[in-house]
């Protein structure tokens, strides 16, 4: 009997915390597209991310973010999580953006989120607030 061991599932993450401004949306999208193009992930997922993270930052930025919107990417084999952490201005309430899809002519930032990432979502963390985003890789780690 050949006892078969799984190999440690190797990651690496990459963050960045920036004010909760308008100004600093354009770093948060810097940093994360030159890592994606590092990763050799295609254009339309660059585009696509940096979208993420204009809506992220804004959707912060909306709830009245206080301290810094921190930024982190774990980059495994076949996934890129994005999560995007804050300080709402109400800690403890419900962020307008964390339900269900809605129908009709008004989006809200997580639909657009949603629209390109599927199974985006917002969460509670104690009195913060965390935007996750899970993508499959498109190109192979390594490359």
């Amino acid at each position: 009997m050949e006892l078969q061991t799984s190999p440690a599932i190797q990651e690496d993450r990459f963050s960045l915390s920036i004010p909760a401004s308008i100004e600093q949306i354009t770093t948060a999208r810097v940093f994360c597209s030159t890592l994606a193009r590092h990763l050799d992930e295609g254009e339309e997922f660059v585009e696509d991310i940096k979208l993420v993270v204009s809506e992220g930052c804004s959707l912060a930025i909306d709830e009245g973010a206080s301290g810094p919107i921190l930024l982190e990417i774990v980059v495994t084999a076949h996934e890129l999580l994005l999560q995007m952490e804050f300080m709402p201005s109400t800690p403890g309430e419900r962020i307008p953006d964390s339900g269900p899809a809605r129908a009709g002519p008004r989006l809200t930032r997580l639909d657009v989120v949603n629209g390109l990432f599927p199974g985006a979502r917002v969460e509670r963390l104690g009195e913060r607030a965390v935007l996750r985003v899970s993508a499959p890789r498109t190109a192979p780690l390594g490359s």
